[in-house]
């Protein structure tokens, strides 16, 4: 199996590219200069704000825009932004209401700031992966009205996947929101003209790259949106079953360098 005539990549980091330890292997990072040697333009497509690749960049740091947040806001090389879509502000306080109300570790990225109402341990292991330390506003709704008139990019909510599936369901009304899950344990709302999709679409409107000669990479239902809009979808092995049952086109896993696996099948 090969690919012909690309000229532009999105990449999922969480699940897709990163390990489980978080870390791009050596193979991986070979395999992206490769593909960008040949003059194809890589980007990163992730749920994570800016601040929490930092990490990520480190180890390697691709050559087009950055989609952050689910492409809420879209980076270019000089950490420019290209566009940035914030929740809505109705929107954001039913969710806080409903998460206060719930008890729910609900976590709140604003400004490239995290807040959230309490400290338990599924907030120190987001928290560890962020590389940010939170900000705890407790359990009173108007603890929240700076942040919310602030702005809010995105609000996450972590809790068992059964538990989430019921919020899902809760806060289906929401007609300005998506609501995806980014794993099994993070169910992610933020605005409805925001999507890895969206944010794909932009980056090549920005290039001048056309869809017809795109490859996009991913394993969870957030990474959809742009599965669907790339001509060359690519699933990974550990990927949900809802994504395999919607995707043909299956590399390794994310910990046996399924990325460098096809990239090293690119042809130019």
């Amino acid at each position: 199996m090969t690919f012909e005539n690309i000229e532009f990549i999105a990449i999922d980091l969480d699940g897709t590219l990163l390990d489980d330890k978080k870390n791009i292997s050596k193979n991986s990072i070979e395999a992206l200069q490769s593909t960008i040697n040949k003059g194809i333009i890589i980007s990163y497509a992730s749920g994570r704000s800016l601040k929490s690749m930092h990490n990520v960049l480190k180890q390697f740091r691709p050559n087009g825009p950055i989609i952050t947040y689910n492409g809420v806001k879209i980076y270019d090389q000089k950490y420019n932004i290209i566009s940035h879509q914030l929740f809505s502000k109705n929107d954001s306080i039913e969710v806080i209401k409903y998460s206060l109300f719930n008890n729910l570790t609900m976590i709140i990225w604003s400004n490239e700031l995290i807040y959230c109402s309490k400290i338990n341990d599924n907030i120190v292991k987001y928290a560890s992966v962020s590389g940010l330390k939170p900000i705890i506003l407790g359990f009173e709704l108007t603890n929240y009205n700076e942040v919310i008139n602030q702005g809010i990019d995105k609000i996450l909510i972590y809790e068992e996947h059964g538990l989430l599936l019921d919020v899902q369901k809760d806060l289906h009304f929401l007609e300005n929101t998506h609501i995806e899950f980014s794993s099994p344990y993070y169910l992610e709302f933020y605005h409805k003209n925001a999507s890895k999709g969206k944010g794909v679409v932009k980056v090549c409107e920005t290039l001048n790259i056309p869809l017809e000669k795109t490859m996009a990479f991913g394993d969870q239902p957030n990474d959809a949106s742009m599965l669907e809009v790339v001509k060359f979808p690519i699933i990974m092995g550990n990927s949900t079953d809802e994504l395999k049952n919607r995707f043909k086109n299956e590399t390794l896993s994310n910990n046996n360098d399924g990325v460098a696996y096809i990239l090293n099948k690119i042809v130019v």
